[in-house]
């Protein structure tokens, strides 16, 4: 590793550096960071299995995460519609990560040239890979008619 660390070092350094750049450690943000692994470590300890290598377990975290967000956010009293600025951002961020992640049959970029801001996100996204090669053959027959 670029700084001697092991790879969980590493991310935990990645994610720290993530917070700080875009959130100026907001303790919100950190507490439901925290939150939201404890609560995957609980699931997979009890399944046996990593939320990215089983759907079961994928699909638990996600629902789980939702309910935890749902819990601890304000409830509109009334239906709220999200603006379309607001309502891409997940689909960008999901963007920037497939765009940093190994790409099969292309040679392996260092993730330091990917530079200081999206190094840590690069290595975060070696660790858990492509979404997109994970669930295509699914998301292909779903969207068959």
């Amino acid at each position: 590793m670029k700084h001697k660390r092991d790879r969980s070092q590493e991310i935990r350094a990645a994610i720290g550096h993530w917070l700080r750049l875009f959130e100026k450690p907001e303790r919100h943000v950190g507490a439901l960071v925290c939150l939201i692994a404890l609560l995957v470590k609980r699931i997979e300890r009890r399944t046996g299995r990593r939320w990215i290598d089983d759907a079961l377990t994928g699909d638990v975290v996600r629902k789980a995460i939702e309910r935890l967000i749902f819990h601890f956010a304000p409830t509109p009293a009334k239906p709220v519609t999200v603006p379309s600025d607001l309502d891409g951002i997940t689909g960008e961020l999901i963007t920037i990560a497939e765009n940093l992640c190994p790409q099969p049959g292309l040679p392996d970029v260092p993730p330091n040239l990917f530079g200081d801001d999206w190094a840590p996100l690069a290595l975060i996204v070696r660790d858990i890979g492509s979404g997109w090669e994970r669930n295509r053959a699914a998301w292909q027959r779903e969207a068959k008619p």
